[in-house]
């Protein structure tokens, strides 16, 4: 279980390392080093938001209704992904994270296993760190509306690509939010995670 996520992380850094960005000059910061901050339990979401409520999870977020959204194959599967982003993701010349244009976003939500948690997460991104692979140039300690730690990080891969990361635990579940690109939207999705 802890390879399939370790696995998964490594995927995911690696995307973010062929995202290009404009700053891709970042310090490297350890990911103990941390401020603190606060997820609000209430969405700043306008109207212009659709809710996708994950049936597996029960857990529902939010997204820009003029986004496009593929679901995962989530049957039996352990960890499962959904992806949204600001263009069009079933066009067949697709974009992957380093495909995305100026202003493009493409945002993964990620649902682990029952018993994985976000601390397991943060110790692979500090694992990734030490590895060399990737430079964490933000980290946060935020609290979760349940009261639970949720971490939040802006990572750049030592291919150059940057992206927003956060954990968090909503019912019990583990889930794993990450920004490619542009970005925007982010905090709103993240603010959006809620037992439907």
């Amino acid at each position: 279980m802890k390879r399939q996520i370790g696995l998964l992380m490594a995927v995911i850094l690696l995307a973010a390392g062929c995202n290009t960005s404009p700053n891709s000059g970042a310090n490297p910061t350890s990911a103990r080093a941390e401020a603190t901050a606060a997820i609000d339990s209430v969405s700043t979401i306008n109207s212009a938001m659709k809710t996708h409520i994950d049936k597996l999870s029960g857990i529902a977020f939010d997204y820009p209704s003029a986004w496009s959204i593929v679901e995962p194959a989530a049957d039996g599967a352990v960890i499962y992904t959904y992806t949204i982003a600001s263009f069009d993701l079933n066009d067949p010349a697709g974009k992957s994270e380093g495909d995305l244009q100026s202003g493009q976003t493409k945002i993964d939500v990620t649902f682990y296993s029952a018993d994985e948690t976000p601390d397991s997460a943060r110790r692979t991104v500090q694992s990734d760190v030490e590895s060399g692979m990737v430079v964490i140039s933000k980290s946060e300690t935020r609290t979760a509306p349940d009261g639970s730690p949720a971490y939040y990080y802006v990572i750049q891969g030592r291919l150059g690509g940057t992206a927003q990361v956060l954990y968090t635990r909503i019912d019990g579940r583990s889930v794993g939010v990450v920004a490619y690109g542009d970005g925007a939207n982010f905090e709103d999705v993240v603010k959006s995670l809620r037992k439907a």
